[in-house]
């Protein structure tokens, strides 16, 4: 299987919108769609690596169980 990272331009559009609404990246409302949907599926991380986001004055703590 192959991925990739194209998306149709009118959910570009979609996703640019609501990062422009909420003031967060692209890739953060992506991630965010994605999880949403995974957890529905029956996903769960358990977080054994947290993060914050240097930017955010608020500091807010995310998964980065990327890495």
């Amino acid at each position: 299987m192959t991925f990739n990272n194209y998306l149709p331009p009118k959910t570009y559009t979609f996703l640019v919108k609501v990062a422009e609404e909420y003031g967060l990246s692209i890739k953060e409302v992506q991630r965010i769609f994605l999880n949403n949907i995974a957890s529905d599926l029956g996903f769960k991380c358990d977080h054994l690596r947290i993060g914050f986001a240097k930017e955010d004055p608020e500091h807010k703590p995310y998964c980065d169980n990327e890495r």
